[in-house]
């Protein structure tokens, strides 16, 4: 496994790495441990959160493009705030 930089299961490979290891790098072990989770973690949310935008602009999109008139559709036109809730496609 640790030739070819890959298993399985990457939980049971450090815990069975930590256990080999002699008492005085056990420590360091987990610390090192704990920080890749943690960075991996971290990058996990940021996906999310990035996916998440990604969607809800194109929800939005979808949203605006099903009360824009098909004949003015594609014409450079766009929508903006007429009110506090009401939305109006200008040319």
């Amino acid at each position: 496994m640790l030739q070819a930089g890959n298993t399985v299961d990457p939980e049971i490979f450090t815990q069975r790495l930590i256990d080999l290891s002699p008492d005085e790098h056990r420590e360091k072990m987990m610390t090192i441990a704990e920080q890749l989770e943690r960075i991996g973690w971290e990058k996990g949310r940021m996906r999310g959160r990035e996916e998440g935008w990604e969607k809800g602009r194109e929800e939005s999109e979808a949203v605006l493009a099903s009360r824009t008139p098909r004949a003015n559709r594609g014409r450079g036109g766009r929508y903006s705030r007429r009110g506090s809730r009401e939305w109006a496609y200008t040319h």
